[in-house]
């Protein structure tokens, strides 16, 4: 990944190669607490609850949620946080 980060209202350029499955596509950020619909996607877990209190539907594929639960992706939390450890010097604005 190569471009700008928001954090708060500082901006920052970096080049560095951050995993595209760990950015949610709601937020466009890092995720922090990543969450999965029942269709498998996963997402922040903030920006999905958001999603969801307006929407039925999935936000990558548009296809109609039948049951709205959300649950913790340990799996892709641990992943992200390995990644986030391996880049302490980026910590500060991921």
């Amino acid at each position: 990944f190569e471009g700008k980060f928001e954090h708060g209202e500082k901006v920052e350029i970096f080049d560095t190669e951050i995993p595209e499955e760990f950015i949610c596509s709601i937020s466009h950020k890092i995720m922090k607490n990543p969450y999965m619909t029942c269709n498998g996607h996963t997402y922040e877990k903030d920006s999905i609850e958001e999603w969801l209190k307006n929407n039925d539907t999935e936000p990558l594929t548009n296809e109609v949620l039948d049951i709205k639960n959300i649950s913790p992706n340990r799996f892709a939390k641990k992943q992200i946080d390995k990644w986030r450890e391996n880049h302490k010097n980026w910590n500060f604005y991921l």
